[in-house]
């Protein structure tokens, strides 16, 4: 069982929460406007493990960086769209940023089976992301390498309003990879 904080109690936290708490893992939300389910960021954070960033991009940077006693030893699972990963291990040197799940919708981030993606500086930081990631029924997880690589799943947002144009409507989608392996000589 891990101690798992979600910062920001908006949709990725409601499609996260439960899944995880199912496969036996003590879940606590933290929110901007704490109450009886939730708690501070920093309440939340204290008692984690692991702390998944679920924040707007906007407001992501001077949160986190104001928890950095909380943080420091812990993994953060970067999720948000609009902040850089590398820029937050940069302000958080004591935290292992590990950058997931911002290539699919949040209605697919607690149940489908789609590839997830992560880049992160620690080798043991992914693995105990990746745990998570097979709880939540990912499959493949790639893993893309260190943080660097974290850009491009950043930026997937970007082609977010043209792929919502070209399947006419907003609706669930995430980036899935199948690999196709074929024998020399053979047609793929």
């Amino acid at each position: 069982m891990t101690g798992i904080a979600i910062l920001g109690s908006g949709n990725v936290a409601r499609a996260i929460a439960g899944p995880l708490t199912e496969r036996g893992h003590r879940v606590t939300i933290g929110s901007r406007t704490p109450d009886a389910t939730r708690r501070s960021y920093r309440e939340a954070a204290q008692g984690a493990e692991v702390v998944v960033n679920a924040l707007p991009g906007e407001v992501t940077t001077a949160t986190l960086k104001a928890l950095e006693h909380e943080l420091a030893g812990k993994v953060l699972v970067d999720v948000s769209n609009n902040a850089r990963a590398e820029r937050i291990q940069a302000e958080l040197r004591r935290t292992a940023v590990v950058k997931a799940l911002n290539t699919m919708h949040d209605s697919l981030m607690g149940s489908a089976r789609i590839t997830a993606f992560v880049a992160g500086n620690s080798a043991a930081a992914k693995e105990t992301v990746t745990g998570l990631l097979r709880d939540l029924g990912k499959d493949p997880i790639v893993d893309l390498g260190d943080l660097t690589a974290a850009g491009w799943l950043e930026d997937f947002v970007a082609f977010v309003p043209s792929i919502l144009r070209a399947l006419d409507g907003p609706l669930p989608f995430g980036l899935h990879v199948e690999a196709v392996v074929s024998k020399p000589g053979t047609p793929r």
